[in-house]
């Protein structure tokens, strides 16, 4: 384990959490690998495989050694990987990436040069899901304009007024010290922790970009925690979610506005409707 503080500051830091993906591992790693921008780290965070993913990540680390990093810890959740690797990463920007999906060849270059030009605290893209047995299209990840550069939340608004906000942290670039100074980390232990986290961050950052390209390839593929069937835990996640957003209501919106009522009330109706 090498330490942030003992390794070169890089322009990009790409966390990736691990947890039984052998068979997707190699496919997202080559994704990064093969990107024309070079100025990164990939963060691998095995969570606790029981699989070959670690071995995986080992061998992807001693091919690169300056470029890949593994880290390993007792399994704790997607939430818990991406706030580990977000702790040891050093890079001026952080992307989160998950194993078993892949970027475009164009996607890291794109994203920094934008939040370059905007000095945005974050930004935003767009990305193609498809069914991981047929190929096929699978939801819609993507926006029917060009977002202008404003503040974060001032995007967020429009987006959700248009009805096509997607709550979703693999689709966005973050500069690294506004999550530091602004104390955003995941929600650990729940599932849906985008939907307060990415809220959250828009609702904080100073000023917000949008690329209107697909720069994300989203993997749908069955027996993923998404994808399993509705259980106890996903009402409780909802719940605790809900519970999160209330608390960040309460202390950053005053009591009638509309739009952070709304949002959170469509959250609630979905553990309801669980």
């Amino acid at each position: 384990m090498v330490a942030a503080n003992e390794r070169a500051g890089v322009m990009l830091s790409v966390i990736i959490p691990v947890y039984n993906v052998e068979k997707y591992l190699n496919a997202c790693l080559d994704s990064v690998i093969s990107q024309s921008f070079t100025d990164y780290e990939i963060l691998l965070v095995d969570d606790g495989s029981t699989d070959s993913s670690a071995g995986l990540c080992l061998e992807a680390a001693a091919g690169a050694p300056d470029k890949i990093f593994v880290f390993r810890k007792e399994n704790g959740g997607a939430s818990s990987a991406r706030n580990f690797g977000l702790r040891q990463a050093s890079g001026k920007y952080v992307l989160f990436l998950d194993s078993d999906d892949h970027l475009a060849p164009n996607a890291l270059e794109t994203a920094v040069k934008a939040a370059e030009s905007a000095e945005a605290d974050l930004t935003v893209f767009e990305a193609h899901a498809f069914d991981d047995e047929t190929g096929a299209a699978s939801g819609n990840y993507t926006y029917s304009i060009s977002y202008p550069v404003s503040d974060g939340l001032s995007m967020m608004k429009e987006m959700y007024r248009r009805n096509e906000f997607h709550f979703v942290v693999w689709m966005m670039l973050f500069k690294r010290e506004f999550l530091l100074s602004r104390d955003l980390f995941f929600l650990e232990g729940v599932m849906y922790e985008d939907v307060a986290y990415v809220f959250k961050a828009f609702t904080l950052a100073d000023k917000a970009v949008h690329i209107h390209e697909k720069l994300y390839f989203r993997r749908f593929r069955r027996g993923s925690v998404m994808t399993s069937a509705v259980t106890a835990r996903n009402f409780v996640s909802l719940v605790a979610v809900c519970k999160e957003l209330d608390a960040f209501y309460r202390s950053h919106f005053s009591a009638d506005d509309g739009f952070a009522r709304a949002y959170i009330s469509r959250q609630c109706l979905n553990a309801f409707n669980l």
